[in-house]
């Protein structure tokens, strides 16, 4: 992976295997951002699944949605006293939480999901969310 460089707005694009990652130093702080998705289209159970992680995660990983609608993870570390180690073990854990839920927002995640659900008579109803949550 190479060394990030920054723009003259402390922006920068880091391509590292197959994700695109999008920082920005500010604040004392490194801000991170990869998108799930392309698709606006997020389906409700992975929008539950989405609330649930950041409830537990305790902000060290948001899920959003960006203002165009697609989905994407975003965390920070502060600048402080961060060396190149840090920031690489950092990017390691990034791109493994993104590598985990890309796979989510795929149709194929969906359809799976859906066959699982009625061959346990679950129909598909805003109360079927709960259930899509326990399937992933």
């Amino acid at each position: 992976m190479e060394a990030p460089v920054f723009n003259a707005d402390g922006e920068c694009t880091l391509n590292a295997d197959d994700i695109e990652i999008h920082m920005r130093a500010c604040d004392k702080r490194l801000k991170m951002m990869a998108y799930l998705s392309e698709d606006t289209d997020v389906p409700q159970h992975v929008l539950v699944q989405m609330l649930h992680e950041n409830h537990t995660a305790k902000n060290h990983f948001t899920f959003i949605r960006v203002a165009l609608g697609q989905p994407a993870v975003v965390s920070c570390i502060a600048l402080e006293e961060l060396d190149a180690t840090e920031l690489k073990l950092f990017l390691a854990e990034f791109k493994e939480i993104v590598r985990a839920w890309k796979p989510k927002f795929t149709p194929a995640s969906q359809r799976q999901c859906e066959r699982k659900m009625k061959r346990d008579g679950i129909c598909h109803s805003q109360d079927s969310s709960k259930a899509k949550l326990e399937l992933h």
